[in-house]
């Protein structure tokens, strides 16, 4: 049975968007035992002018204690599908979120697939997780000045700490940086080591990685994808809608076969 204050005095509730903070706002829950009506990362999202906003400030121990015990009762491979549907970024996910480990925390069938929240988060998680996948099937490099293969996306969730492995085995013995147009930070890989990087604008990012520049030489690289295309992409046999469906026209401006000129 739930706890009766469950269904008491909800109100809305903003953090700063990490997964540290998400798990505070739910320590924050329990703790000052008030449900949440929403779950938000920005104030201003919160037009309800009939309910209490609280403000959530990050704090790591309460996360640290939130992730150990939900880890106990749910296991690894599941609180990593949860942090999956975090890197959404939406709201109505980080209230579904919320919900689950509520529903984990005092007793509920957290492998109810009825129950809508259940339902809700294996949803999102392959949303998230089929992003991932066109991002590790779709990046493309180019050499910059220093030496460096950069590439630039711009995909629909914050999938980059995904696909940092992916890359990093595939391409080990290459510097490279992937770079979030949408979220203003990379991966940068060096020596098989993979590090976080913030951009100062799109085409300068905080070191230790090199700007994003395009190298003189470039056009060889580029001649190089297009030539892989048209070897794969026989103008007889062209079908552009089945090829749009393969790949996504929002991923094409940031492919170097795609290049105007192709």
């Amino acid at each position: 049975m739930r706890p009766t204050w469950l269904g008491m005095n909800a109100r809305h509730y903003v953090y700063d968007g990490s997964w540290p903070g998400l798990l505070t706002v739910v320590f924050t829950l329990f703790n000052e035992k008030r449900p949440a009506l929403s779950v938000v990362r920005d104030r201003l999202l919160v037009t309800d002018l009939f309910h209490d906003i609280r403000e959530v400030v990050t704090d790591e121990a309460s996360a640290t204690r939130v992730q150990g015990s939900a880890r106990s009762l749910l296991g690894a491979r599941r609180m990593r599908d949860l942090w999956t549907c975090h890197l959404a970024e939406r709201a109505d996910v980080d209230r579904l979120l919320v919900e689950f480990l509520t529903i984990a925390f005092t007793g509920g069938g957290v492998n109810d697939t009825r129950d809508v929240t259940v339902l809700g988060l294996r949803q999102w998680r392959k949303h998230v997780s089929h992003e991932k996948h066109q991002m590790e099937a779709f990046v493309r490099f180019q050499e910059n000045t220093d030496g460096v293969w950069t590439s630039t996306i711009a995909p629909a969730y914050d999938v980059l700490p995904l696909i940092a492995t992916h890359f990093r085995k595939r391409y080990p013995d290459m510097e490279w940086v992937i770079a979030d147009k949408l979220r203003g930070y990379g991966l940068y890989h060096r020596n098989g080591q993979v590090l976080p990087v913030r951009f100062v604008h799109e085409k300068e990012p905080l070191l230790p990685a090199p700007h994003i520049e395009a190298a003189k030489n470039e056009s060889a690289y580029v001649a190089l994808w297009k030539t892989y295309f048209r070897s794969v992409d026989i103008p007889e046999r062209r079908n552009l809608k089945l090829q749009m469906q393969h790949m996504p026209k929002r991923h094409w401006k940031h492919m170097v076969e795609m290049v105007a000129g192709g």
